[in-house]
């Protein structure tokens, strides 16, 4: 009875995990379409805040802006609500603010999974070997060029699973067909999502260089780092702990005894 009761708890897991990758996958489709990518060369990205908040009118221009957002490099992300309006904030900042550089940021190609992948087969041969075996799927020899193996996710006796980057269209070519030859070996073949960590605040949807949070530790949620952690049996999901401090409703507050990036983390599923 335990056995099975494991068995369905792994599987429920495994289905709302499915579930979060798709839903934030979307999100974060929907929410990178409409920014814009600010800076220039002799300011900060403060400064670019500044001079764009005192140049442009949101009001007067009646545009819809939903985030500001200082990001690395000294560059500054501006969050719109449609294209329309950050089509209109690009104008408005080339007319009125030339100092300023304003462009689309550039979108990550998405990822793919290539399970079982055969061991004799390296790495650095894999996309070779792929683009051979399986013509179809080449669309034009610059595509094949962006594709790149990003890192291996599972290792097994003989196979292991490799998240491959691929060009759009690469990716829409290999999925309509479900598998992938390589060798002696038929691979089946699925979207993989990659969300940033941030090994600094142990947040989500961004990186460390990027985070303006208190530093938080992913054993105990201390503010200090993880290696430097004097109570590392103690396990408390710092991401829960947050997410516990702004509900107010005591039948909403979740556990945090575990850590923030295992796969039963209830933020996972919020």
């Amino acid at each position: 009875m335990h056995h099975r009761s494991a068995n369905e708890a792994r599987s429920l897991i495994s289905i709302l995990m499915k579930h979060f990758f798709t839903q934030t996958h979307k999100h974060i489709q929907k929410s990178s379409d409409y920014c814009l990518v600010v800076d220039s060369d002799n300011c900060s990205s403060e400064d670019v805040k500044k001079i764009i908040k005192a140049k442009i009118n949101p009001r007067e221009s009646k545009l819809g802006v939903c985030d500001l957002k200082n990001i690395r490099g000294n560059k500054f992300l501006v969050k719109c609500f449609s294209e329309n309006d950050r089509d209109r904030l690009l104008t408005e900042i080339q007319e009125k603010s030339p100092e300023l550089k304003a462009s689309l940021p550039k979108r990550r190609n998405p990822a793919i999974i290539v399970k079982n992948v055969p061991n004799e087969v390296n790495n650095e041969d894999l996309l070779k070997v792929i683009s051979e075996q399986n013509p179809e799927i080449v669309v034009d020899d610059e595509s094949i060029r962006q594709c790149k193996v990003r890192f291996t996710l599972n290792t097994f006796q003989h196979t292991r699973h490799v998240v491959i980057e691929t060009h759009p269209m690469v990716r829409k070519s290999i999925l309509r067909q479900t598998r992938l030859k390589i060798i002696w070996s038929v691979c089946v073949v699925d979207d993989f999502l990659i969300i940033n960590r941030c090994f600094n605040c142990i947040g989500y949807n961004h990186r460390a260089d990027e985070c303006n949070n208190t530093l938080a530790c992913f054993h105990c949620s201390g503010e200090h780092k993880g290696q430097d952690c004097p109570n590392r049996n103690a396990m408390a999901c710092t991401n829960c702990i947050r997410f516990n401090h702004k509900t107010k409703n005591i039948h909403k507050k979740v556990n945090v005894n575990h850590k923030p990036f295992s796969e039963c983390c209830p933020c996972h599923f919020l």
